[in-house]
């Protein structure tokens, strides 16, 4: 739409250099969308290769289990989170964060566990996994989220996989696949 002057015509008509503002938001919301695409492709080139994505998807297949022990795997988790950054407690009120037993904070366990579950699932389908990353993204940014807390999940993520796999945990490995996702996030927010 064009905006319409005293006089007849459009601010666009009498002045050719005129830019609207719908136009400018519209243009930085494309070019954001853009950049953080560009990121998240430069992301994807990382060290995260075919036969680590393969052993990664494998061993959390084993690891995620079922629901119940899912929830218990969780809990270990946010143990491990809160004992690294107990600040982070405030984050999570709408949840019940200082009570990791509640319902509430249960629920929140599995919507995360789902949410990397995705990602993992998605390690072979780069498009795919560029627009769960942007979705995660837009969603953690919205919620100020500070880019610190994504290497204190991945380090806690870490320490608890390797507790519960045992050897033939891959430190290495799950790193590569892991920065991948926290990093991408890290980039954009």
């Amino acid at each position: 739409k064009t905006e319409k002057i005293e006089g007849g015509g459009s601010l666009e008509a009498k002045h050719p250099g005129y830019i609207s503002k719908r136009y400018e938001e519209r243009m930085a919301t494309f070019l954001s969308l853009c950049a953080t695409f560009c990121l998240i492709s430069v992301s994807l080139g990382s060290d995260c290769d075919t036969l680590d994505r393969l052993l990664v998807k494998q061993q959390w297949a084993d690891t995620y289990g079922t629901e119940s022990t899912r929830i218990e795997f969780g809990q270990v988790l946010w143990r491990a989170i809160f004992n690294k950054a107990p600040e982070a407690k405030k984050l999570f009120d709408r949840v019940n964060g200082n009570d990791i037993n509640s319902p509430e904070f249960k629920g929140h366990i599995a919507r995360v566990y789902g949410g990397l579950d995705r990602l993992i699932s998605l390690l072979d389908d780069q498009s795919a996994l560029k627009a769960d990353l942007h979705h995660l993204t837009v969603q953690h940014k919205t919620m100020n989220v500070s880019t610190s807390y994504f290497d204190v999940f991945r380090e806690a993520l870490e320490e608890t996989l390797a507790a519960k796999i045992g050897p033939t945990f891959q430190r290495n490995t799950w790193d590569a696949c892991l920065l991948l996702f926290t990093k991408t996030i890290q980039h954009i927010i």
